[in-house]
């Protein structure tokens, strides 16, 4: 027996991500979620997978860690630059 993936609405995923609704439609259209419509004209809704959640967490961790590292870099060229 297959297990059906759970599915989000926007305001759920926005609230699981503790971002506005607003953001999370704006990276559905640039592409970084990746969602698909429920429904035929304007009044079409979005939902998410929920692997997305995941995905959306490792990808903030990894932003998270990138921007440790710049900030030690820059803190060592700084240093260094005292020390000459």
């Amino acid at each position: 027996m297959s297990r059906t993936p759970k599915l989000y609405t926007t305001q759920e995923f926005a609230d699981l991500l503790r971002v506005s609704r607003t953001t999370v439609y704006q990276a559905i259209r640039c592409g970084r979620i990746q969602a698909f419509r429920v429904g035929l004209g304007p009044k079409a809704v979005f939902r998410i997978p929920e692997k997305e959640i995941e995905r959306m967490q490792a990808f903030d961790a990894a932003k998270l860690v990138d921007k440790i590292v710049e900030k030690k870099i820059e803190k060592l060229r700084r240093m260094r630059r005292i020390g000459e």
